[in-house]
């Protein structure tokens, strides 16, 4: 509905398709990722980064009935370093949609004269 009634906007033109192919290389990234893991066990250093930006975009992507659903809360569950499970909660329609996440660099890195760092943050809003 949102894509036909947009459709006008060159922001929407092939949006689909190149939704579908985004996803679908995030979800073999992850997945070679997570082969190469286990294969070389805890060193990182073992996986090649360069092997992932070569994958060919083979398969498909189905999402249901070609709707997307806006949702008002997300819920991230996780194990926590004491191997306890916990939930949080993101919802923009209050104070607890600010996030922290683990940024994929060292603390150290630097891009131009800004040194990044390793917990960015967002808001959920």
């Amino acid at each position: 509905m949102f894509l036909r009634k947009h459709s006008e906007d060159p922001a929407i033109k092939d949006f689909l398709p190149k939704l579908k192919c985004f996803l679908l290389l995030k979800i073999k990234e992850i997945l070679i990722q997570e082969n190469a893991l286990s294969f070389f066990g805890d060193n990182p250093e073992a996986v090649s980064g360069g092997a992932l930006s070569s994958i060919p975009v083979e398969g498909q992507v189905y999402i249901a009935a070609d709707c997307l659903y806006k949702h008002n809360l997300m819920r991230l569950n996780y194990t926590m370093y004491v191997v306890h499970r916990a939930q949080d909660i993101i919802n923009p329609s209050t104070s607890y949609c600010n996030i922290m996440l683990l940024a994929d660099c060292a603390p150290s890195d630097v891009v131009g004269s800004v040194t990044i760092s390793p917990f960015p943050y967002a808001c959920g809003c």
